[in-house]
C-alpha cells in the first residue's frame, strides 16, 4: 500500500502554550534529540520569513529539524528523525538514500550495507537490496508511479524487532511527506507530551 497522506498539522497542539520558535527548539534540546549547537545552526538557518512555526507548535520545527539534502548533501540538524516527500521515487539511488537514512538515525543498532536498488517504473519493478550483521536482504517494494513504498518501513520494523533493538521506527505524516524517527518507548513518550504531535509506531511486515 501506498502511504498519500495522514494526519498532519492539523491535529498538532503543545503542552507549553503558544510557545516560542525558540522555546520548540529548547524542548527537543532539553531531552537530547538536538544539540545547542544544532538548534542555534538551524535558528539561524530557518529563523526568517515564516510564521508557521508559531501557528503550528512543533510541526514545523519537528518536520525541517529532519530536512537532510539529496544533491548537495548537509549534515542533519537531529540524528533522531529525517523528513522526505514520498512522492520522489524516480531514479535507481532514490531508494538507497532512504535506506542510508534510515540506518544512520539507528545510531548503530541497524547498520545497513552494501545498499542497492532497482527502480523500474515503467515495468512496475522496485527492489531494495542490503546486508545487515552479516545477513543479506533482497525486498520487492510496489512499485506505482513515483510513490514511495512505505511498507518498507514496517518491514525495517520487523528488521529491528528481529534483532532485538532498543529504538524502534516512528512515523509522522504531514500529506504526502513523512517524517522517519527512531527512538526507545521512552523517547517517543517524551516527544509526544511535548508536542502532541500524531506520531506513531510503524506496524511490522513479514520479511
Amino acid at each position: 500500500m501506498i502511504s498519500k497522506g495522514a494526519p498532519g498539522i492539523s491535529n498538532s497542539k503543545s503542552l507549553i502554550v503558544d510557545p516560542t520558535y525558540r522555546q520548540q527548539l529548547e524542548a527537543f534540546e532539553k531531552f537530547g534529540f538536538i544539540s545547542k549547537a544544532q538548534a542555534d545552526a538551524f535558528a539561524r538557518k530557518w529563523s526568517k520569513g515564516s510564521n508557521e512555526y508559531g501557528n503550528y507548535p512543533f510541526d514545523c520545527v519537528y518536520r525541517m529539524l529532519g530536512r537532510v539534502g539529496r544533491t548537495n548533501p548537509v549534515s542533519p540538524f537531529t540524528k533522531k528523525w529525517f523528513y522526505f516527500d514520498t512522492e520522489a521515487i524516480y531514479n535507481p539511488g532514490d531508494y538507497i538514500w532512504i535506506l542510508e537514512n534510515a540506518s544512520r538515525i539507528t545510531n548503530g543498532e541497524l547498520i545497513l550495507g552494501n545498499i542497492g536498488d532497482l527502480i523500474d517504473i515503467d515495468h512496475g519493478v522496485a527492489r531494495v537490496l542490503f546486508t545487515c550483521r552479516g545477513e543479506r536482504y533482497v525486498w520487492d517494494l510496489e512499485a506505482y508511479h513515483d510513490w514511495a513504498d512505505c511498507n518498507l518501513f514496517e518491514m525495517l520494523q520487523s528488521l529491528a524487532e528481529k534483532y532485538n533493538t532498543k529504538g524502534r521506527f516512528t512515523g509522522y505524516y504531514d500529506g504526502q511527506a513523512v517524517v522517519i524517527g527512531y527512538c526507545t518507548p521512552e523517547e517517543l513518550d517524551h516527544i509526544k507530551k511535548i508536542t502532541e504531535l500524531d506520531i506513531f509506531w510503524f506496524k511490522t511486515r513479514k520479511i
